[in-house]
């Protein structure tokens, strides 16, 4: 009966050994699984500084776009108004090129009536 009790005991031991030995494995995997997560909080902690860096040349991005738009619809209106008074411009040139065309037409009658004029006094004098 001893042995039988020994050979219980041994047995029970063999088990608690194995036991042992299979904690023993399960902690050095959750080990190595503690290190690869220590490892990907390192990572996305890397990645989310990364994130914020991006997000900030994008804000500096967008507020250089806003400038750039308030600059480019300042010029567009600058444009607009240009025209209309290269417009204005055409029409009062259109308006003195025709008064200048109509002097030049007074000045020709002009010089043909003082033409005349000399015409007539010339033989005023002639008959004098």
């Amino acid at each position: 009966m001893e042995s039988k009790i020994l050979e219980i005991l041994q047995s029970l031991q063999d088990g608690q050994k194995r036991m042992e030995s299979r904690l023993d494995s399960m902690e050095n995997k959750m080990g190595l699984m503690e290190n690869k997560m220590d490892s990907m909080e390192n990572k996305i902690g890397s990645m989310e500084n990364k994130i914020g860096s991006i997000e900030t040349r994008i804000d500096s991005m967008e507020s250089q776009i806003n400038e750039n738009t308030q600059i480019l619809k300042a010029l567009e209106h600058k444009v607009d108004v240009i025209k209309a008074e290269q417009e204005n411009i055409k029409h009062d040139i259109a308006h003195i090129k025709g008064d200048v065309e109509a002097v030049k037409k007074d000045i020709t009658n002009v010089e043909v009536i003082t033409a005349s004029n000399w015409a007539d006094i010339a033989k005023l004098k002639a008959v004098k």
